[in-house]
């Protein structure tokens, strides 16, 4: 039996349990997989800095799923789809235990959170905005919303560049085919990239300010 089929009626406190069977699983899969450390964890995903010998890029991140069900059907279209984008780190591998996605081997950014790097850089912050919202609108162009936590300043690494990355696309959505309900996801996702950012630009002075605002407002009416 593998490891998704003996955690189908499991308890919440077995997940751990779960993760150590699915990590055995990979390194059983995939030999080439050195030094797991974990670095980060969340309500369904640990993520684990790893070497891989067959990667180009190093270093890598290991991020397993911690739920029966694995990595949802639409988190992996999203990857696939957004492969590429900027502000995205790109998925080398995804590990699966028969016909379920149960961890993905990622390149690792190297970076600040964004809270950290806004609270230094408070003058970068509308290129940060602009950046993002590139983003947001590559997830509406290929028919998606925003995933649930993106909002996190978390959730987000800047590079040495200064270009934000999204870590994590749980519970990413489809777009809504009726244009209002669409009109409404759109508009949601950009309403919480300034709800993200409003807190670093209390120091902003009044030209900055009034950017900040003709760049909301073009953002929130934005054609899909």
């Amino acid at each position: 039996m593998n490891p998704t089929e003996n955690f189908l009626h499991s308890s919440h406190e077995d997940k751990d349990e779960l993760l150590s069977q699915r990590i055995e699983f990979i390194k059983q899969q995939d030999p080439s997989l050195r030094t797991l450390t974990e670095v980060g964890r969340g309500d369904s995903y640990t993520a684990y800095s790893c070497e891989y010998e067959e990667a180009n890029i190093s270093p890598t991140v290991l991020k397993v799923n911690r739920l029966a069900e694995g990595i949802s059907d639409v988190e992996i279209k999203a990857w696939s789809d957004l492969s590429g984008t900027a502000g995205l780190p790109r998925v080398l591998r995804t590990y699966r235990d028969g016909l379920v996605p149960i961890a993905m081997l990622m390149e690792k950014i190297e970076g600040e959170h964004l809270e950290d790097w806004l609270s230094s850089h408070g003058e970068d912050v509308l290129s940060i905005i602009e950046q993002i919202s590139e983003l947001i609108n590559a997830f509406h162009r290929r028919g998606f919303f925003m995933p649930k936590d993106w909002g996190k300043t978390e959730n987000w690494l800047v590079d040495n560049s200064g270009q934000p990355h999204l870590l994590d696309l749980g519970e990413v959505g489809i777009l809504n085919e009726d244009e209002e309900a669409r009109g409404f996801q759109v508009r949601r996702d950009f309403g919480n990239l300034y709800s993200l950012i409003d807190p670093f630009t209390a120091n902003m002075g009044k030209r900055e300010r009034r950017t900040l605002e003709g760049m909301m407002l073009r953002d929130l009416r934005r054609p899909q």
